[in-house]
């Protein structure tokens, strides 16, 4: 721990780390309005209460009200640059077309989308045809039939989506992004991994422990333990920071414990929590994901002799995987495993949470979050397994 976190130079990273985060938060969280001075706060203030006095289940009449002033806006701005600049500045407008968006989430939950995926099909009733159809032709046998079912079950057992303000929470759930993870957290952890087994080798202190009565299996251990201990550590300091920031730049926090599909990026979501059990679940998920790639980290440094190097390697790692993501789809469609499955894929909530999808396992559909979660501990475990091979079969020069 000594090596990897707790000495003047990465304490103070760490420091410094803290504060990169809370501030990258802050500045976020205060781009609600393109306002400034009493006049943003004027219009913050507004909008959280239109926000506010509107909210819970749709409202038909709030609906075509709101249906109608949005269509005046972008018959009188376009739906371009000038439609975006006035909705940055008129918090009524904002509400409006939000809310005229929340009628179209309400419709597509009940009717599906305009332009239906006849591959996955979405909406309760015409998955209610779908799954009459399958019986209809004595396929309730099949992967579709299961998968069509589970997926009622699942939006049936949601519900209808609701209004809620939940301003704070949408700015916080863009540290789960990405982007944000891969660049802020992931590529920090590769940092503070590189030494953990090369700084001895750099030292020349590797004979030595290798020639010592626990210089492998015990210490193996050791590291591998606090390479988890310190990605747990930065981890909830890229959390906290984050919290901290988004708090500082929009102190409401509205919205804790309204229903999950209230929040940005998960209005399709299947998983039956509140926003507040969302958010630790994406705590837990993402410390466990910061803490498995460390374990990778370990056995990439039990490999190379030079901290630069196994920096290096875990970089190209992490970022190729990543931009994996960026492929044509026919390339993502021939390595969907590296595209699903890569360590900044497996830290992403937003994309493993954010909208049901399944796996055709054994003729059983298999959700995304599990298929994560598995592929996860056996990605850890592998590299734990090999840390302890490569360093069994290490000689003393």
């Amino acid at each position: 721990m000594k090596k990897l976190l707790v000495n003047r130079n990465k304490l103070i990273l760490l420091v410094v780390l803290f504060v990169i985060y809370t501030g990258v938060a802050w500045v976020s969280a205060k781009g609600i309005f393109e306002l400034s001075g009493s006049e943003g706060e004027k219009a913050v203030s507004l909008y959280t209460r239109l926000l506010d006095g509107h909210s819970g289940a749709l409202d038909r009449e709030q609906l075509a009200s709101s249906q109608g002033i949005r269509d005046a806006a972008v018959a009188k701005y376009g739906t371009g640059e000038g439609l975006s600049v006035r909705i940055n500045r008129d918090p009524e407008l904002k509400f409006h077309v939000r809310y005229a968006a929340f009628g179209s989430k309400v419709d597509e939950y009940w009717n599906g989308p305009a332009e239906q995926d006849q591959d996955h099909i979405k909406g309760i009733y015409p998955l209610r045809e779908k799954l009459e159809s399958l019986e209809e032709e004595k396929h309730t046998a099949t992967y579709d039939y299961r998968l069509y079912s589970k997926e009622l079950a699942n939006e049936l057992a949601i519900g209808e989506p609701v209004f809620e303000n939940a301003i704070f929470w949408n700015f916080f759930f863009i540290r789960f992004d990405g982007f944000m993870i891969v660049f802020l957290l992931l590529l920090v952890l590769t940092y503070f991994m590189a030494p953990l087994f090369t700084q001895e080798v750099r030292t020349e202190m590797d004979s030595i422990l290798l020639s010592t009565v626990k210089g492998r299996k015990e210490i193996v251990t050791a590291k591998l333990l606090s390479a988890g201990l310190t990605a747990v550590v930065i981890t909830a300091a890229y959390l906290i920071g984050s919290f901290i920031g988004t708090w500082l730049g929009y102190g409401d926090l509205s919205g804790f414990s309204a229903p999950l599909r209230s929040l940005e990026g998960f209005e399709s979501s299947a998983l039956p929590f509140s926003i507040g059990g969302t958010v630790l679940l994406g705590a837990v998920w993402l410390i466990a994901s910061a803490a498995a790639f460390s374990m990778a980290l370990a056995f990439i440094s039990s490999k190379l002799k030079g901290q630069s190097s196994a920096f290096g390697i875990g970089m190209v790692i992490l970022l190729a995987g990543s931009l994996s993501n960026y492929f044509s789809n026919g390339i993502k469609k021939l390595i969907w495993p590296i595209v699903d499955f890569n360590y900044g894929s497996l830290a992403m909530v937003n994309t493993i949470f954010g909208e049901p999808r399944y796996y055709d396992l054994f003729g059983f559909p298999l959700s995304y979050g599990l298929a994560a979660c598995l592929v996860g501990c056996l990605l850890a475990t592998g590299a734990v397994l090999l840390t302890y091979a490569a360093q069994k079969r290490r000689s003393v020069a």
